[in-house]
């Protein structure tokens, strides 16, 4: 049976249950086969156990195997079945092979956190079944099918890429590494299959591809089925519709498992192979968590549901811990304060709320991702619709003291507004080259940096969102790689320039000529837009008119991919982003919310995301623009032009834009580009500084 702790669920095998299973085997038998193991069993009491070479097993296993089976643990560990592949596996992991195979089971679902070594586990099992398969003399008889037709594991994920990854580097990796199958069972690789002698194959099948059905799958690994296609959930109706619901991990399911029992099933024997059920936690409605449910008193569904502290051998992690509470729609997810009693907290909470027992070793990711860390490091789903942003107070934390630089909050074009350049640039006295006194138009901030220009643009009578952003400087951030090991990278410290939202007029729509004049009038006053992005199809004249005057123009959708929404929320975790208070930003980044059944972002059914969406794309496009850090020879100097310019001649960031650890305002601990990786800014010259305003 299937229990659950602490959100997650494994497998016990009680003596009842194991009477139970062995008595129903019994009673399916026809009356010849209670007797053959009648005799079996008296020849078993009156010769050594281990012989199972004479007497009527004996002939049994001769007459279907060709060689005797090593157990699991020996298959593992003896470099003669896999090599050296396994060398690392998790003792926990080969504890759940051995009970995996050694039990009456013919499911196997592995779930929890990443980094468990999920599919590591999977592709043991599916060699397992190869090297099994090996062993028999003419699998094709012994399951009674046709000698021409084709005995198969399936590898099916998301798409083709990563079903091949399944197959190629799981499977084959393995295989490769072993004497055994290269000298009793060497395969032929294909584009997608490994083709083994006796027509078996591995087949590596996209879920979209229906290619798979037309095999006969003795064994299959659906890998990633959290992740597969599935319906959404209709806002506006309260739920969704079911004739338009559609799980695809649930039909390649039940067209695969219907597919073995009919190829393979035999009455009264277990059904052989093995359908390994693959995917990282999601949501507490998704593929595997149902799969959970309703195979709780199924004694063939084996479960293993692990976080990643409970995968690992002990004394990985310390013995510290805190405690978290996984919550749901009206529960938030929280870590408990220290004076707060753990047993007692967990008597109050509701049925669907869970409290976990983390070690101090994770304490910084929850605290940077509360409801990532639960479920990508403790293995618990979250609800499948939350607020995107958890920690609502970095959204207030990454306002600064700047003003916002337009004469109106929400811009008009019908009715005017213009910028208050004042709060923007400055106008500086320089010599040009012919010695010659010149004023030059500046940002106030970081003048040399390149700036992008991120325009979510309108339907009709909806606002468009415009944002002009830059990259300030760098900070050392702390990360966590998927196998749990920490690491230090250096991120981009995003400052927002300018944020506004433009409304239509009364009855009309926004015209985007409008809205490109604001970006040719920044560049005119200084500013070094180097790229402009539209999240909208019906932009390509507007892209191709940017393109004509110099920009770098591109499309980019931040509903298509939930990657620029990712990017937002983790910068903000990690004090990345600045910008000036405006009031309906923060309101939208309070309300956006995150649909993980369509893997989203989306707003509540009264609200909007205009200026959220257009900060999104902003930050995410300078993300992938952006120049890395230089080089440690380019720290103290840098040749530029004709002269060594030292570090204290680079552009600072302001001084009253980013807080250092200690909360004063400075710029000290973020290392700047020089000036000819960033641009020179030299679109802002404006002769003698006469039409600077």
């Amino acid at each position: 049976m299937i229990i659950s702790k602490e959100g997650k669920s494994f497998s016990v095998r009680t003596p009842e249950e194991e009477e139970e299973m062995l008595q129903g085997e019994i009673d399916r038998l026809s009356p010849e086969e209670r007797q053959a193991l009648t005799l079996m069993l008296e020849e078993m009491r009156q010769k050594d156990p281990e012989d199972k070479t004479v007497g009527i097993y004996g002939a049994m296993r001769a007459a279907e195997f060709k060689r005797e089976m090593v157990d699991m643990e020996t298959f593992v560990r003896d470099p003669y079945y896999l090599g050296h592949t396994c060398d690392v596996i998790f003792p926990k992991l080969l504890d759940d092979l051995k009970e995996l195979f050694t039990g009456d089971y013919h499911e196997a679902i592995f779930t929890g956190s990443i980094g468990v070594g999920k599919t590591f586990t999977a592709s043991i099992g599916v060699c397992r079944i190869l090297y099994e398969l090996s062993c028999m003399k003419d699998p094709h008889r012994s399951y009674r099918l046709a000698p021409d037709s084709n005995i198969a594991v399936v590898a099916i994920s998301v798409n083709e890429l990563l079903a091949v990854k399944v197959a190629f580097e799981n499977i084959a990796s393995k295989i490769k590494a072993s004497p055994y199958f290269q000298e009793h069972f060497p395969f032929e690789p294909t584009k997608k299959e490994l083709r083994f002698p006796g027509n078996i194959w591995v087949a590596a099948r996209a879920s979209t591809d229906t290619s798979a059905l037309g095999l006969n799958p003795i064994s299959a690994i659906l890998d990633e089925t959290n992740f597969m296609p599935r319906s959404a959930r209709n806002k506006r109706s309260g739920g969704v519709d079911p004739l338009q619901h559609y799980d695809h991990a649930e039909v390649l399911y039940n067209a695969i498992k219907r597919r073995m029992k009919s190829r393979f099933q035999t009455q009264g024997v277990k059904l052989p192979g093995m359908l390994f059920v693959v995917s990282s936690k999601n949501t507490r409605d998704d593929f595997t968590s149902r799969r959970i449910k309703e195979s709780i008193n199924d004694p063939h569904v084996f479960c293993s549901d692990r976080a990643l502290w409970e995968a690992k051998p002990e004394g990985t992690y310390c013995d510290e811990v805190f405690h978290v509470v996984a919550g749901n729609e009206t529960t938030p997810s929280r870590i408990l304060e220290e004076h707060e009693d753990p047993e007692e907290v967990e008597g109050q909470l509701p049925e669907d709320v869970v409290l976990i027992r983390v070690p101090a070793d994770f304490r910084i990711d929850f605290e940077r991702d509360m409801e990532g860390a639960i479920r990508d490091i403790a293995g618990v789903s979250t609800v499948a619709i939350s607020p995107y942003i958890q920690r609502r107070e970095k959204i207030v934390e990454a306002v600064d003291t700047r003003e916002h630089p337009f004469s109106v909050l929400e811009y008009d074009p019908s009715k005017g507004g213009e910028f208050l350049w004042d709060k923007l640039i400055e106008r500086v006295r320089e010599r040009d080259y012919n010695g010659i006194d010149v004023t030059k138009l500046r940002p106030l901030r970081n003048p040399t940096a390149a700036r992008h220009v991120h325009i979510d643009p309108s339907q009709r009578n909806d606002a468009t969102g415009f944002c002009m952003s830059h990259i300030g400087g760098f900070k050392g951030v702390v990360r966590r790689s998927e196998d749990g090991q920490q690491y230090t990278e250096n991120a981009p410290v995003y400052i927002v320039d300018i944020i506004l939202r433009i409304v239509p007029p009364i009855g009309g729509e926004i015209v985007l000529g409008d809205v490109r004049r604001l970006v040719y009038d920044l560049s005119a006053h200084g500013f070094t837009i180097t790229s402009v992005s539209i999240d909208s199809w019906q932009s390509v004249d507007s892209i191709q008119q940017l393109a004509a005057k110099g920009y770098n123009s591109q499309l980019l959708s931040v509903d298509k991919k939930i990657d620029p929404y990712d990017n937002l929320k983790t910068a903000l975790y990690e004090g990345r982003v600045y910008y000036y208070e405006y009031p309906r930003l923060l309101k939208e980044l309070r309300e956006v919310e995150h649909d993980r059944v369509a893997n989203k972002v989306d707003h509540p059914a009264k609200g909007s995301k205009d200026l959220a969406d257009s900060l999104a794309g902003c930050l995410y496009t300078l993300s992938q623009q952006r120049v890395y850090q230089p080089l440690p020879i380019m720290r103290g100097v840098s040749y530029h032009g004709d002269e060594w310019v030292e570090e204290n001649m680079l552009p600072k960031l302001h001084q009253a834009e980013i807080p250092n650890d200690s909360g004063e305002k400075s710029a000290d601990n973020f290392g700047m580009l020089p000036p000819f990786l960033t641009g020179t800014g030299t679109d802002g010259w404006d002769g003698d500084g006469s039409n600077w305003m």
